[in-house]
């Protein structure tokens, strides 16, 4: 990601600056997690914690703060606490060199790690090199970092409390939609709606605002910033495409079919049309049932209790097609729909705040890490 470094900073391969610890480590099957425990488990999934267990002697031998990486996810996490490693997936990282490791958290965040659908990524970050300024210019811009991010988050927890109040809203007005308390009719998924499985994706070239084709979605969009409710910024544009490819329009449900990413349980509603790629799945509601109820039912589901695969986890239409959706009146869908719609547009100008705060924190490394800070 950065072509040069100040003089003064040592430059260092990957493997000079920074071990791999995890094989010194027990790490926890997710067959073993449990809701509630003494100590958190930390895997590569997108919530900080996956689970919890309750025998510390399981704890990871590691100084702390730590660095956790997903393998499969990319995603990097800074723990602060005593905690247990989960299995598949998450790489334990420590600083071999005088490095500062919350430096070290915040420069291996900011690499761009080209997604690879299921395929393991360590390799791809053993790749970089790592910079190491002198330890107080480290300290300097690792606070400087934490500052930024503290404004990011406090945008990230306003958008968080808007979700938990639609949850309850939709909770209340329909009750648990497994449990079905409120005895409401039920419906077979693939009868309200049509499943399209992603493909292989026709020739692309980068987006730069092209109008003829469509957008080329894969996984890695549903991550990049401005996607986090309608997918509307693709990397990627199709000018053409056949058949044969996985075309869905605007006001497709959208998430992952295959692979780790499964258990980050997104869902995202396309905003264009678009063809999406093999790693990928989309539900579109049929007439008789609104968009924003159908997204909001997907967002009570656990996606990886309904996939299958033992060694790769997947999500096929027989997954999917006999899963029972609660219909409510349709005074009841109508009014959810209001309130949801209304909610969105508060979370709109939300999402703006969050997109400038992003926006701030990512010119900020970019100077941190190229010494101009």
């Amino acid at each position: 990601m950065y072509g040069e470094f100040p003089s003064h900073w040592q430059v260092l391969s990957f493997t000079e600056a920074v071990k791999d610890s995890t094989s010194r480590n027990v790490k926890i099957p997710r067959s073993e997690y449990l809701s509630q425990g003494c100590i958190p488990i930390v895997d590569q999934g997108q919530s900080l914690f996956g689970g919890y267990a309750d025998d510390r002697r399981l704890k990871t031998d590691v100084s702390l703060p730590a660095i956790v990486f997903g393998d499969h996810t990319r995603v990097f996490k800074f723990i602060e606490e005593e905690f247990c490693l989960g299995a598949d997936g998450a790489k334990l990282l420590e600083p071999k060199v005088n490095l500062d490791k919350k430096f070290l958290y915040y420069y291996l965040s900011s690499l761009r790690i080209e997604a690879a659908g299921y395929s393991r990524h360590f390799k791809f970050l053993k790749k970089n090199v790592v910079p190491v300024p002198p330890i107080e210019e480290q300290k300097r811009i690792a606070d400087i970092l934490d500052k930024a991010d503290v404004i990011h988050r406090k945008r990230q927890q306003a958008i968080a409390l808007a979700d938990e109040f639609l949850r309850s809203v939709f909770l209340d007005m329909f009750g648990d939609p497994v449990l079905n308390p409120k005895k409401l009719p039920l419906k077979s998924l693939e009868s309200i709606s049509t499943f399209v499985a992603g493909s292989a994706l026709p020739n692309t070239e980068e987006y730069d605002g092209q109008d003829e084709g469509v957008a080329a979605f894969k996984v890695g969009d549903m991550n990049a910033l401005g996607n986090e409710y309608y997918l509307v910024r693709p990397r990627k544009w199709a000018k053409t495409y056949k058949k044969a490819n996985a075309l869905v329009p605007e006001g497709t449900i959208v998430f992952p079919k295959r692979g780790g990413a499964i258990g980050t349980n997104k869902k995202r509603i396309t905003k264009v049309s678009a063809v999406l790629d093999p790693n990928l799945m989309g539900v579109i509601p049929g007439e008789s049932i609104p968009l924003e109820y159908l997204y909001f039912w997907f967002q009570l589901l656990d996606l990886k209790t309904i996939s299958s695969g033992s060694s790769v986890p997947q999500l096929n239409k027989k997954d999917l097609a006999p899963l029972k959706v609660v219909i409510p009146p349709k005074p009841d869908l109508d009014r959810f729909v209001e309130i949801s719609r209304t909610l969105r547009g508060s979370k709109a100008m939300q999402n703006s705040a969050l997109e400038m705060a992003g926006d701030l924190f990512q010119s900020l490394s970019q100077k941190a890490f190229s010494g101009e800070l």
